[in-house]
């Protein structure tokens, strides 16, 4: 065999060997799982709790109309919107008149009865302040009469025992001087029978001036019909702007007409006809989320509102309750105003940012298997064929996480590690990969 055979065939095998090797690693290149990797990051995780609710009112206003009258027409319906000025209900306008005739007549009675009782009142006033002026003079008189008596007493007992000493300075007879003792011991007597009567006249005279300015019992029959005609008097002038409007009740403010608690043919009570929710006090919104986003709410925390294509900004966490809804809790918001109306119905989103953390990866690369926590990072090892890359597992533990990223400890991973966020196969620990272009 020539030289130049023997190059030939060598070439030959050359090639030969070359197409094997290229074709081993291409059949090697289709057993590796094809792989996507990222970086660990330092990030804040977020969190968003959203739901959606109806503009409401915080504001509201009550409508009253006269009661006992008969609705005669509906010009709204419970849930609308209203403007001030806007005609809510007539009542019947030929039931009006009879009834501000029928008020009429009461009024004029009751103003007669309270003439009588302030009349009567008046002389029972007077009369007793006469009773009392009697009782001063009689009690005046009594006293000057008793004083009277007394000094009349005590001279005549006083003037018996002059007369009783001067006998005895005379020398005169026992019998005329026991005679004289004996008139000087009556004398004594009547003098104290008239004090005791005296007194006794003063103290009925006392006791009668006191009856006489005693208050009398508590009457209150005037004031009551005072009251009663006051109160008959405002009812007329109700019913009389009332029917110079034709018998229609207004909206006093524009609002939504939140509640109302009258029907054709019935009538109206004293309790209100209407509740409206006013246009241009404040405004919230109600909704509710997952039982399990609670930790991320607080009140104070600030929302964003989505209408249509349009983001409302300066929402705040009002209030957090429970629904009836175990599963749930309900969130109310307070909503600045000018920016929506009430009715509108809006979606709202809370944010709640955590950490910052030191060692964040999306949150696909992230497995779970039976309460255990692993990614899978890229790893060099030797084979045959050279150094090859391969999936190692790593065991880590979850911090926080959200939708889209988890926040693992520093202990697990480190931030030279390449994480493996996807696959287009399943893959295990030790598993050969490839990165796909791109990486």
């Amino acid at each position: 065999m020539n030289r130049q055979k023997i190059m030939k065939l060598l070439g030959m095998f050359l090639v030969i060997i070359l197409i094997f090797t290229l074709l081993s690693r291409g059949a090697d290149g289709l057993t590796k799982a094809g792989v996507q990797t990222g970086a660990i990051q330092n990030r804040l995780i977020v969190h968003s709790v959203t739901g959606s609710g109806k503009v409401e009112g915080c504001e509201t206003q009550a409508v009253f109309a006269p009661s006992g009258r008969r609705i005669q027409k509906l010009y709204v319906t419970e849930g609308q919107m209203v403007t001030k000025g806007e005609p809510l209900f007539q009542v019947d306008v030929t039931e009006l008149s009879d009834a501000m005739e029928k008020l009429e007549q009461e009024i004029q009675a009751l103003e007669l009865t309270k003439a009588d009782l302030e009349s009567g009142r008046g002389l029972a006033e007077e009369e007793k302040q006469r009773s009392i002026e009697r009782a001063e003079q009689d009690y005046q008189l009594t006293l000057e009469k008793g004083d009277i008596s007394i000094g009349d007493a005590q001279d005549n007992y006083q003037t018996g025992i002059n007369k009783l000493n001067a006998m005895y300075a005379a020398g005169s007879s026992a019998e005329e001087i026991q005679a004289q003792r004996e008139q000087v011991n009556a004398l004594r007597q009547t003098l104290n029978q008239t004090i005791i009567q005296r007194n006794d006249s003063v103290k009925a005279a006392e006791r009668a001036l006191e009856d006489a300015k005693e208050q009398s019992a508590s009457d209150s029959t005037l004031e009551k019909t005072g009251l009663e005609l006051l109160a008959k008097q405002k009812e007329q002038r109700e019913l009389c702007v009332l029917r110079e409007g034709n018998g229609e009740i207004l909206c006093p403010e524009d609002g939504l007409l939140s509640s109302l608690q009258i029907s054709l043919g019935g009538r109206t009570s004293d309790e209100a006809a209407a509740i409206l929710t006013l246009s241009d006090g404040s405004f919230r919104v109600k909704g509710s989320a997952a039982k399990e986003q609670e930790k991320y709410l607080s009140e104070g925390a600030e929302a964003i509102l989505r209408k249509g294509s349009r983001t409302i900004e300066g929402a705040v966490v009002e209030e957090l309750s429970m629904n009836t809804d175990s599963s749930l809790i309900e969130i109310t918001l307070s909503v600045p105003s000018g920016d929506v109306k009430l009715g509108d119905l809006v979606e709202f989103t809370v944010s709640v940012q955590e950490g910052p953390y030191a060692a964040c990866i999306p949150l696909e690369a992230l497995h779970e298997n039976q309460g255990e926590s692993f990614v899978y990072v890229l790893e060099t090892a030797s084979s045959v064929l050279g150094e090859e890359l391969v999936a190692r597992k790593k065991t880590v533990q979850v911090l926080d996480k959200n939708e889209s990223f988890a926040a693992l400890s520093q202990g697990g991973v480190s931030v030279s590690d390449r994480i493996i966020v996807s696959a287009d196969r399943e893959i295990q620990n030790g598993s050969r990969v490839r990165v796909e272009e791109g990486e």
